[in-house]
């Protein structure tokens, strides 16, 4: 019953990203403990950053060969739930583990991008016809880039990890993301996922694959990147 109240809240409340995990595992959960079928719960979050981030857990844990669920799926948030309700869900859907995130908070760095003037350039050739010569100059302009602010969001949140047998929690996490300038919510699902699930293969939560640490097309490591990133390090 106390976990479902701390499902509970979750229904009534409702470029380029590294993210940085700092983690304790409970003792009591030293080894042995199997994540089984895992439920997704994303506290407090708008519901574009919500929806990014448990969809991309759940397609991390699949590559992991886990089965996952997001809470938007099996516990809408346009219904009210009582916690009898909410613990009836984990049992009829046979959940194992949640993993929980709370106290999102999003900020914003500035940096300023300074001014750089990047000049043009000539090149002539010439073609000699007889006893004439003929010059032909192209010349491409020069330009000024720079002289602004770029702003760089920035994630703070917490990771708590829970078995539903008894609601104790098994393993706990703080989480520190900064993207690029042209990051968005997308790219910090995909790294705050890709983040969580690596730390799990080296803590022994998750059997570590053949391939190594699990990661998809967008994050590797905890890093999540796009095209702006890698062309201009000044968004990054």
């Amino acid at each position: 019953m106390r976990f479902a109240l701390i499902i509970l809240l979750l229904v009534v409340c409702a470029a380029c990203v590294r993210t940085k995990l700092t983690t304790y595992r409970d003792p009591a959960y030293a080894s042995g403990y199997r994540l089984g079928k895992v439920l997704v719960a994303a506290q407090g979050l708008p519901l574009a950053e919500r929806s990014a981030v448990e969809s991309s857990f759940v397609a991390q844990f699949q590559t992991a060969n886990v089965i996952a669920v997001r809470s938007l799926d099996l516990i809408p948030p346009t219904r009210l739930f009582t916690p009898e309700a909410v613990q009836s869900i984990i049992e009829s859907n046979a959940i194992n583990s949640v993993l929980l995130m709370t106290d999102y908070a999003k900020s914003t760095d500035t940096a300023y991008v300074p001014q750089t003037h990047v000049p043009g350039q000539s090149t002539s050739t010439v073609t000699f016809y007889g006893n004439m010569a003929y010059v032909n100059t192209q010349t491409t302009p020069g330009y000024t880039y720079g002289g602004f602010n770029v702003r760089k969001p920035r994630y703070s949140y917490s990771l708590n990890l829970f078995d539903t047998a008894n609601g104790r929690v098994v393993w706990t996490a703080s989480g520190d993301a900064r993207g690029s300038a042209s990051s968005g919510v997308e790219e910090f699902g995909h790294s705050t996922a890709a983040s969580t699930l690596t730390k799990m293969v080296e803590e022994g939560l998750l059997p570590r694959p053949s391939g190594g640490a699990p990661t998809n097309s967008k994050a590797t490591g905890g890093v999540s990147t796009n095209g702006r990133c890698q062309s201009d390090p000044h968004f990054c």
